[in-house]
């Protein structure tokens, strides 16, 4: 989701990109997930509109692997353009890549964007770098970037407290994140938090962010204040995803 405050903090507009629910027999059984847009980097461009990085959703016949992403919006959130970006892998034609935790308007014009792949003979990670022209494009022939998954800029629907059960989240791999009450906003004071919960969340890695989104247990996942990924990755608390991470609704 995406929104634009004033310079009082007042809501202007906000926008949600969403595919709506996609459901895939996954050889057990049929599976069903919201299909939308998640956002890691934001930058606004010099036309006024915004270059959003992150992952979406592809759909598969099988699956619903999340892959990194960049979409491209107007001065007011809609959507201009998108693309997913990933390798694969040759012997399977399967999706290698992630998502995009950073990118950034390039001097030039388009933008640069970074992030994991894997290199599936070691199954370790490596650095996977896209840059692209002013239409999410990298050349005429690129084989890594790819038609998104067709998102639609919506305005968040209305879920008040109280109202009844929330929708269900995007569910990836058997994992499932919940749905937050937030998904129309309302203004609060900030929440005061204790100290061990302030550092809690500094702690938390890329890898713990990327596991929480598909259900799986972060590696190397230990005590608060032990890094996700083998502690490989430094913390990073200004990552957009992170927002509501530990938090309930407000009080």
């Amino acid at each position: 989701m995406l929104l634009k405050l004033d310079a009082s903090g007042n809501l202007q507009w906000q926008k949600a990109y969403s595919g709506g629910v996609y459901c895939f027999f996954n050889g057990f059984s049929e599976t069903c997930t919201d299909v939308g847009g998640f956002v890691y980097s934001l930058h606004q461009t010099s036309d006024g509109g915004y270059l959003l990085a992150g992952d979406s959703n592809l759909e598969m016949s099988d699956d619903a692997p999340i892959e990194a992403w960049q979409a491209k919006v107007d001065a007011t959130g809609n959507l201009v353009w998108q693309h997913l970006y990933y390798q694969t892998y040759a012997p399977t034609g399967r999706p290698l890549g992630e998502f995009f935790p950073a990118a950034a308007p390039a001097p030039a014009g388009g933008s640069l964007a970074v992030g994991p792949t894997l290199d599936y003979p070691t199954q370790k990670d490596l650095l996977f770098t896209v840059r692209t022209d002013t239409s999410g494009l990298a050349g005429t022939s690129c084989p890594d970037v790819h038609p998104a998954t067709p998102l639609q800029a919506i305005k968040p629907p209305a879920h008040p407290r109280g109202a009844g059960p929330s929708p269900p989240g995007r569910h990836h791999a058997g994992g499932h994140l919940p749905h937050r009450d937030a998904a129309h906003l309302h203004q609060h004071p900030p929440r005061l938090l204790t100290q061990p919960a302030a550092r809690a969340m500094r702690a938390t890695g890329p890898g713990d962010a990327r596991a929480a989104r598909s259900g799986q247990q972060p590696e190397d996942a230990g005590a608060a204040g032990t890094p996700g990924d083998n502690g490989s990755r430094a913390p990073d608390s200004n990552r957009v995803s992170w927002g509501f991470r530990g938090l309930g609704p407000p009080g």
